[in-house]
């Protein structure tokens, strides 16, 4: 007979559920007199939808009142900063119910589930319009908030196919009758989720066999579907060792599913995934970034398939071996491949973003988690740059972890020529290519953070054409142009219903190039700022190809943390 198999015993990979408290039972009593707030992010034509509900109960009771949604914020599908102001709204014009519109994406879903948790936690019966495809991720958001019986209205189908005229039909037919039956119905007592109760940080929570714990960890969707390392109390001590940090340190709540950040839920999914106990120091800093107020983690819910890029500066890079060179972003060295996986484990197992039969990653197609990408300083310095942490604001000593959201990559960028500009307009047409009629985000949020790794080849040419990053970026800005009417097409498109770069844009200076005319097919555009573009130097020293990583609206701008 054989030795027996070894028995692991695990420790639990998730946070501490942060959810909020009760939410409003009572439903709209009487329409007689009601002050009905109309909330919308401007999206899926909710401008329409909000309409009709006004027109159908206005034309049966002449007493009631809506407030339009010019009065309250419009951006609860961005972040959390606005929801305090927008109870502070629904109190100030004595709001008695709210209908929001609406949730057809994963960003906008759950921006429009915590408008609703936001309202109800003051005693605003509120009701959610969102389509069937997204109904699923609507109830979850809402019980992550403590409410198993959200008030909803549910658009059946994609609004974004559907015609002008079943749009319509349903609208009247189906939606309207669902958001007034909604704000009348009052909950059960069973409708406020009662917390789990849930593991100690160092309490085992399964033991058994590898093949057990693998199976295990699939069967709670702890996992991603790859083998695992278990998280076993010795291998946890181990990365805790590693760094100098209080195991129990919360880092923050993560979103969408409100849990708890600490260095050893840090300790754990970096287990999980992989990595080396010395990787821990890189750990504890990417997970600083993803809590960072300016990275907006909570827009990974979105449609866009958002996935955060990791990219390291510093002594760290030869340290930990990370590779820099050729295959720099593929599978197969140990550091770069096991923190990017590290990376999607954390989000997964704190913030709850799971693909089905989870329900908050909505990233309609999405791609995989990225490897770390890692600065080749030699290269760097041989073209008398400053390193990437320096372009940061840190010391040249340091080493540090940024993160960024990109949603996709060009195709590559092979470059050559007798000038600079000559590989310039390679690189700034293929990045127009790759941004495409996106660029309508910038005018609408303000932010779009591409990044340029460059050949450490091309970095040299530049270098010697008597280039350097901050012309490289004026370049890119000064060059990158669409046509208006592709990218507003391309914005209704989208969802948002409402997007002109006539109405959309005041501000007086960017008007002058966003709004230079009103010929439809004028050029655009695509930066609002030079030094959105970060520049890397890596890949394969011997060849002349380079690659961008576009990113999208303000949500995933690169953060920094320095590796302790």
């Amino acid at each position: 007979m054989g030795e027996a198999e070894p028995s692991y015993a695990t420790l639990w990979p998730l946070g501490r559920s942060t959810q909020r408290g009760r939410r409003a039972q009572t439903g709209l009593e009487k329409w007689s007199g009601a002050r009905i707030a109309l909330l919308w992010d401007h999206l899926f034509k909710g401008d329409q939808i909000l309409r009709a509900f006004e027109q159908r109960l206005g034309a049966r009771f002449a007493d009631v009142e809506f407030i339009d949604h010019t009065h309250f914020v419009s951006d609860f599908g961005d972040d959390y900063s606005g929801l305090e102001t927008l109870r502070e709204q629904l109190a100030a014009v004595r709001a008695d119910a709210a209908v929001v519109a609406v949730g057809a994406c994963g960003r906008c879903t759950a921006g429009v589930m915590r408008a609703v948790a936001a309202a109800e936690a003051a005693s605003v019966p509120a009701v959610g319009v969102v389509s069937s495809g997204f109904e699923a991720m609507a109830r979850a958001v809402a019980k992550i908030f403590g409410d198993d019986e959200p008030r909803l209205a549910v658009y059946p189908g994609s609004i974004q196919t559907d015609t002008d005229e079943t749009f319509g039909h349903k609208v009247r037919d189906v939606v309207v009758e669902q958001v007034e039956a909604a704000l009348q119905r009052s909950k059960s007592d069973a409708a406020i989720a009662e917390a789990e109760v849930e593991p100690q940080p160092r309490e085992i929570v399964f033991a058994g066999s590898l093949d057990e714990v693998e199976e295990h960890f699939l069967a709670q969707g702890w996992s991603d579907g790859l083998p695992i390392v278990p998280p076993t109390p010795d291998r946890v001590d181990r990365f805790l060792a590693a760094t100098h940090e209080d195991p129990a340190t919360v880092l923050g709540a993560l979103p969408p599913e409100l849990r708890e950040i600490t260095i050893t839920n840090v300790a754990v999914n970096g287990v999980m995934a992989g990595c080396r106990p010395e990787y821990m120091p890189v750990l504890v800093a990417v997970a600083r970034c993803l809590m960072d107020p300016r990275f907006r983690v909570e827009d990974l819910t979105s449609t866009f398939g958002l996935e955060p890029l990791i990219v390291v500066s510093g002594p760290v890079v030869q340290a930990l071996h990370f590779n820099t060179g050729t295959g720099a972003m593929r599978l197969g060295r140990q550091a770069n491949s096991s923190i990017g996986r590290f990376l999607r484990l954390l989000m997964r197992n704190v913030g709850g973003l799971r693909i089905p039969p989870g329900t908050s990653d909505a990233g309609a197609i999405g791609y995989s988690f990225n490897v770390v990408m890692a600065e080749d300083e030699p290269a760097t310095r041989a073209s008398g740059w400053d390193a990437f942490r320096v372009d940061n604001g840190f010391p040249e000593d340091s080493s540090t972890a940024s993160v960024l959201l990109v949603t996709n990559h060009s195709a590559p960028i092979y470059t050559s020529g007798e000038s600079a500009e000559e590989h310039l307009e390679t690189i700034a047409q293929i990045l127009a290519n790759a941004i495409g009629p996106w660029a309508y985000t910038a005018a609408v949020h303000g932010g779009f953070n591409p990044l340029l790794l460059l050949s450490p080849n091309v970095a040299r040419a530049l270098h010697e054409f008597g280039v350097d990053k901050p012309e490289i970026r004026g370049y890119l800005y000064e060059h990158l142009r669409i046509r208006a009417d592709v990218t507003e097409r391309y914005a209704h498109q989208v969802g948002r219903t409402d997007f002109s770069f006539a109405a959309s844009i005041e501000d007086p200076v960017l008007r002058e190039k966003w709004v230079a005319s009103e010929d439809p097919s004028r050029l655009v555009p695509v930066l609002i700022d030079p030094d959105w573009t970060s520049i890397v130097v890596g890949g394969n020293p011997g060849r002349n190809q380079s690659r961008v990583y576009v990113g999208n609206l303000v949500p995933g701008q690169p953060v920094t943390h320095r590796i302790e």
